[in-house]
């Protein structure tokens, strides 16, 4: 009978390097967006239905903060 060895250093490594890589700025662009909600008082969701001029509004906003802090789209 063949045993097989594991290496738990390799595995985890391998664990590790396979999440997905959290784009620059996504964290800020959704504080962002929750400031805008808050500061606003328009909610993204009312009623039932989404708010579609409000998540626009609090994207664009979101959109423009992104763009001069790190110059790109």
């Amino acid at each position: 009978m063949s045993y097989r060895t594991v290496s738990w250093n390799t595995l985890s490594r391998g664990l590790h390097d396979s999440r997905p890589a959290i784009p620059a700025g996504l964290l800020s662009a959704k504080a962002r967006i929750d400031m805008t909600v808050r500061t606003t008082r328009r909610p993204l969701f009312a009623a039932g239905q989404f708010d579609r001029s409000a998540i626009m509004s609090a994207a664009a906003s979101a959109a423009r903060a992104h763009q001069e802090r790190y110059g790109c789209t």
